[in-house]
């Protein structure tokens, strides 16, 4: 026998009124968050804040496209998460050959002292 309580509701939790308040909620935080770590990151160099930023990024993205497809079928909400996955690899992949490139082409004194070469 099923529970059939006044307070249940038949609406899934995706329709929910309160789970697209908290997407909107986190969306905006996120993008704020990218926004200041982008600059930052630009202004210092760091390669470490420039991948935080894209990670905010990504999860803005990520946040915004559950937002368009809450209300479709099942079916589109599982081709934008292989869409939202691809996206985060793409990211991941920038960071890597950034880093990769900055080790071996952009020497500079931070890296000696890093690496225990005292020659500049």
């Amino acid at each position: 026998m099923a529970c059939q309580s006044c307070c249940s509701s038949n609406q899934p939790i995706h329709q929910s009124p309160k789970y697209k308040k908290a997407l909107w909620i986190v969306l905006v935080l996120n993008l704020s968050m990218f926004f200041v770590e982008i600059v930052m990151g630009v202004k210092s160099g760091s390669t470490s804040l420039l991948s935080d930023s894209l990670d905010f990024l990504g999860d803005s993205a990520n946040y915004l496209i559950s937002l368009i497809v809450l209300p479709m079928a099942l079916s589109y909400r599982a081709k934008a998460s292989m869409v939202k996955g691809l996206t985060m690899g793409v990211f991941g992949l920038f960071i890597l050959i950034t880093t990769i490139y900055r080790v071996y082409f952009n020497y500079n004194h931070l890296s000696c002292v890093l690496w225990g070469n005292s020659q500049l």
